[in-house]
């Protein structure tokens, strides 16, 4: 994945619950996957498609549904894989977001099925 692929994921994003495309922290996401190396945006694809390669329509056919969780807090983002769906607080900053996600896709893996 490429910041050019990252261009591509936000204008097919959508979002919900008090976030929208011009939300500063919404503002801060996309500052934040532009600023990752390779290897950061394939685990961010993996955190939130549960997959790390781009589908062969192209990385425009991902709809990543972005919602709001609450005000600020020390809460780390959540994924649901199947919906492609991806919630987080209002992060009072860039670097607490930062942290957060960065936590997060480190942590990424759960316990799996069998």
């Amino acid at each position: 994945m490429t910041v050019h692929d990252v261009s591509l994921l936000e204008r097919a994003a959508e979002y919900g619950d008090g976030f929208h495309c011009g939300h500063i922290v919404i503002n801060w996401f996309w500052q934040l996957l532009r600023s990752m190396t390779d290897d950061q945006l394939k685990s961010f694809l993996w955190f939130t498609t549960g997959n790390d390669r781009i589908p062969v329509k192209g990385i425009g056919s991902v709809v990543i549904s972005i919602h709001r969780r609450g005000n600020d807090s020390d809460l780390l983002p959540v994924a649901s894989t199947c919906f492609n769906m991806l919630s987080f607080p209002e992060y009072s900053s860039f670097e607490k977001l930062k942290r957060c996600f960065l936590v997060a896709m480190k942590h990424d893996r759960g316990f799996g099925l069998a």
